[in-house]
């Protein structure tokens, strides 16, 4: 499996002009802009720039109230992008969408909408864009540590952010969720080798500083000693403000993996709990979602695939810390033996999911809604290799569609030759709008939406990671 500064500084004379037009003039690089009430806008060349009045400094064109960080005095990013300071007092810039940081300025991007990059050393599980747009992140492992690396809007990089769990372990970082104003990044952490150097095992989250990218808190949340590995692929935010993050806990059998189904809680004093959806092996969660004041989750029994609804404090006292379902179904699909149902979306009176069904002799990528007062509607599956396909993860698109990433054929341990699938489909029929079939992509692990209404794809191997940017119509860079 798997800044804008510019208040309380003088410039000379020449260099700036005061704004103003007439009937024939051109429409002004300062139309528009009010600096928040708060300043005079003002042209150098023909960038605009805010002339912020005492009490309040410039961020891109805003005049926010207080004096700008030290370090930022003077510093303006071109007036297209924010000045941001590191703890150690170096200066950077967070460029708005259209434009990369060049130093400290920001100057046009010139990757186009539709761009590929390769991110060497990076085996890549999750992706995030920035809420207001300019900066990308991307999550995963390189060699025995997590990561969480800030791209520009070309997916050049930034800075990165290791955060690499106990001694003795190896750590990765899937899941990225942007609350209060930080990134939380979600992994987990496992004992190199359980019989020679024993540690526990568990999950990792990771409290960032979106920009300048910062370690501001990692918690290591054990779930354990005597465990061989463990996955943690899925989190949420439930209502009460407390972390549900699901997945298992893993030891080897005699010839594979045995899955035993874990969900950490972790309240938001900081304290964590284990949760047991199921006692039996060979069971694990899949997807974790809070929504309708509820905590759901998808997960695989050794008899059913499931999707069931928790309280969202859960119930600390019991002795499986999450307390029993609220709601429980078995997920079975039309015309299919099995589901995986590996990422969950809110859709009105019910939910949209995407992940793996078939039979024993192959799986099919698959999408669904289902509601429990008009149940199922599932399309023909998607079956673009005679190996396994599943959907891995999901995001809505600009006008609402599903869209979907996955993994082809995966039926060998060289991740490298994993086949990648895109797709996204209409909201409400389900139907393709269109579907990706790229060979030996690495297989594909995750999709967000950007500021600007693009769809981020990262495809991964075990040592490279490939970013794309594709637009909601299908359009997408090729992939060599």
């Amino acid at each position: 499996m798997g800044v804008r500064a510019f208040g309380g500084w003088w410039w000379p004379a020449a260099a700036l002009v005061l704004v103003g037009c007439g009937d024939d003039a051109a429409p002004s690089p300062c139309a528009g802009i009010d600096c928040s009430g708060h300043g005079v806008c003002f042209v150098s060349g023909t960038t605009p720039y805010c002339d912020c009045a005492r009490g309040y400094h410039a961020e891109g064109l805003a005049c926010l109230p207080g004096d700008p960080p030290e370090a930022c005095r003077g510093v303006t990013c071109s007036g297209h992008g924010t000045c941001v300071a590191t703890s150690g007092g170096v200066p950077s810039c967070n460029c708005f969408d259209g434009y990369v940081p060049d130093g400290l300025e920001c100057v046009p991007a010139t990757c186009g909408a539709v761009w590929m990059k390769t991110l060497p050393g990076l085996s890549a599980y999750g992706v995030a864009a920035a809420p207001g747009g300019g900066a990308i992140y991307v999550a995963g492992n390189m060699g025995s540590t997590a990561v969480v690396m800030q791209l520009d809007a070309c997916g050049e990089l930034v800075r990165q952010q290791v955060f690499a769990g106990p001694a003795d372990t190896w750590s990765v970082a899937n899941r990225l969720l942007f609350d209060g104003g930080n990134l939380h990044a979600f992994g987990s952490y496992e004992p190199w080798d359980s019989t020679a150097t024993p540690t526990d095992a568990g999950v990792l989250h990771a409290v960032l500083e979106p920009s300048p990218l910062e370690l501001l808190e990692e918690r290591e949340l054990s779930t354990g000693d005597g465990w061989d590995g463990s996955w943690f692929p899925a989190a949420a935010r439930g209502d009460d403000g407390s972390w549900w993050i699901g997945g298992g806990n893993l030891r080897y059998g005699t010839d594979h993996w045995i899955y035993h189904a874990r969900v950490v809680r972790e309240g938001a004093d900081g304290s964590h709990c284990v949760g047991v959806p199921t006692a039996e092996p060979e069971s694990w969660v899949e997807a974790v979602a809070a929504f309708d004041g509820r905590v759901w989750l998808s997960g695989v029994t050794p008899t059913d695939d499931y999707l069931r609804t928790y309280a969202p404090e859960g119930e600390p006292a019991s002795e499986s810390c999450i307390g029993e379902p609220d709601g429980d179904w078995t997920l079975r699909p039309p015309a299919l033996g099995w589901f995986f149902g590996s990422s969950i979306l809110e859709d009105g009176d019910g939910v949209l999911m995407v992940g793996e069904g078939g039979s024993v002799d192959g799986g099919v990528a698959v999408r669904l809604r289902w509601s429990e007062t008009e149940g199922w509607l599932a399309p023909t599956p998607w079956n673009p290799t005679e190996g396994y396909d599943r959907f891995h993860r999901a995001a809505r698109g600009p006008a609402g569609e599903l869209c979907a990433v996955g993994v082809g054929d995966y039926t060998d341990d060289t991740a490298e030759n994993y086949d990648g699938l895109f797709a996204c489909y209409e909201p409400r029929t389900l139907a393709a709008r269109f579907e990706h079939f790229w060979p030996e992509a690495g297989g594909c692990t995750d999709v967000a939406l950007d500021a600007a209404g693009g769809l981020l794809v990262v495809c991964s191997g075990w040592i490279d990671t490939k970013l794309l940017r594709c637009l909601p119509t299908g359009e997408c860079p090729a992939i060599p």
